[in-house]
């Protein structure tokens, strides 16, 4: 049985929705913001203000408001996909476009008629963002990584390794075995997630080879019999032999183990952690690093004169690095970067970064420390929020703590608009225990040349201000929330089946 919903009804669906959840993740925006205790099945309780964190887990017991949740969540997992940033500002701005539309469409205007005015208004807005855009400095960035990981002393160590690796897809965030904070960069090609059976050390952290032989084949590799010349050449001369593969018959690892145990031979065997067009990129860049052909298994003999040493292959408990001096990696990464260039594509980008700087750079990870691990876990969302936020502020920032939101609504014209710009700044203030229309009066009559000091209650100079945001946050919040806004505001019927969702949970 369906139950339909239209009209007014409808529209008090849709706000209730919208107030629920901003209401709860609009509570964590800014420096002073607060946190939220979330509980959910598959973790223990844990305290967060990560916007994504508290977005993803709100439900309700009510099928409609659930319906309109998930279209409202959508806004906002988009901002952080694209940015990784920008989430409570997302619903922020989204709750007062929605609020604001339906007071109009109550008034007799059409729903198309707004959302075609929010649709031009986005446009104009984001050419005015792009003027106010202005290229960070070394000290931008720490403040930018300081506010999102809410310590200046972790901010400075997310920004040196951020300068010295030149990517955030170069860094990886992990909680601490201890309390202590710190990072190590691995050189070479990184390849993580690898299920590596334990017994291979024998009681060793690592395993290490100098010139080994690094074999990679395409297909399936159903028997040992196919790469028999390499098994043989290896136990014969006690050489060290890496075979990477697509995939492989399950049991072939215990033989392959056998061998390492029973004739104490250095012969290894791993599949690429990945698939699609990953896997065959990944299998690409091996190649290039080690100077050796990829073994087709359903067309070649796999034959050891085929193959070169690589000068290091380091084993780790759950990653594989090859490091290998090679003058064709030069040229392999000056291609690479030319069509990072001319790729557009969001997931296509994402491929080529990752591989430019497992070629490049390697891979830096920061290890997260604190006295409990509620602590550690609020930290490493708080460190991995900040590393995404030095990935596009390094493309671009503009002043933060909704003073930009703020400028863009003087000189906007569209009325909706206006008051979505606001809200960010006055719920920041309403966040510290500030009052917002005092403190917007005095930072508007000085055109905008001062900004308001959480921490020391003062005002201060605005060049001289360290509170930034990422132009591209910005810019993503307003665009995802206004296409949302725009949908929901131009429909007038929702379909729900009685039995949808029923054993949800409430928040």
């Amino acid at each position: 049985m369906k139950e339909v919903i239209y009209g007014e009804d409808l529209q008090n669906t849709i706000i209730e929705a919208s107030n629920l959840i901003c209401n709860a993740v609009s509570s964590t925006l800014g420096p002073f913001g607060n946190n939220v205790i979330v509980n959910r099945d598959d973790l223990s309780p844990f305290i967060t203000n990560d916007g994504v964190t508290i977005a993803e887990v709100i439900n309700s017991n009510n099928p409609k408001i659930n319906t309109i949740l998930e279209l409202i969540k959508e806004a906002s997992l988009k901002t952080n996909e694209i940015v990784g940033d920008g989430t409570t500002t997302t619903l922020v701005l989204l709750n007062v476009i929605l609020n604001e539309g339906f007071k109009e469409i109550k008034n007799g205007k059409s729903g198309i008629k707004i959302k075609q005015e929010l649709d031009d208004s986005t446009k104009e807005v984001i050419d005015m963002l792009n003027d106010l855009s202005i290229k960070p400095t070394k000290e931008d960035l720490v403040n930018v990584a300081s506010i999102s990981a809410g310590s200046m002393e972790l901010g400075k160590i997310i920004t040196e390794v951020f300068l010295k690796m030149k990517s955030s897809n170069s860094i990886k965030i992990v909680e601490s075995v201890n309390e202590q904070t710190y990072y190590e960069i691995k050189k070479g090609y990184i390849l993580d997630d690898l299920n590596i059976p334990s017994i291979y050390f024998k009681d060793k952290k690592e395993i290490n080879l100098k010139d080994a032989y690094v074999v990679l084949l395409n297909g399936y590799l159903s028997g040992l019999e196919q790469i028999s010349e390499i098994i043989n050449e290896g136990i014969t001369h006690n050489k060290s032999i890496v075979i990477i593969v697509n995939d492989y018959e399950e049991s072939l690892m215990e033989e392959v183990i056998l061998y390492n145990l029973q004739a104490n031979k250095n012969i290894y065997l791993f599949k690429i952690p990945d698939y699609g067009i990953r896997k065959i990129k990944i299998m690409e860049d091996l190649s290039m690093l080690c100077d050796s052909s990829i073994i087709d298994l359903n067309y070649e003999n796999v034959i050891i004169s085929n193959l070169k040493k690589v000068n290091n292959v380091i084993i780790k408990s759950n990653e594989l690095i090859i490091i290998n001096s090679n003058n064709k990696v030069n040229n392999y990464l000056k291609l690479l970067k030319s069509e990072l260039k001319n790729t557009y594509d969001t997931y296509e980008r994402d491929i080529l970064i990752d591989r430019i700087n497992k070629l490049d750079k390697g891979l830096a990870t920061i290890y997260i420390g604190g006295t409990t691990k509620t602590e550690i876990k609020e930290k490493v969302m708080r460190a991995v929020d900040a590393v995404n936020a030095l990935g596009i502020a390094s493309l671009g920032i503009v002043i933060g703590e909704g003073i930009t939101y703020l400028k863009l609504s003087k000189n906007i014209s569209n009325t909706i608009l206006k008051k979505a710009f606001e809200k960010p700044f006055e719920r920041i203030m309403q966040n510290a225990g500030e009052n917002s229309d005092d403190i917007k009066n005095i930072i508007v009559s000085s055109n905008y040349e001062k900004i308001y000091n959480l921490e020391t209650k003062e005002y201060d100079d605005i060049n001289s201000a360290r509170i930034i945001d990422p132009v591209l946050v910005l810019i993503e919040a307003i665009k995802n929330s206004t296409s949302i806004a725009g949908m929901l505001l131009t429909t007038n019927y929702l379909v729900i089946n009685e039995s949808f969702n029923k054993d949800n949970n409430i928040l």
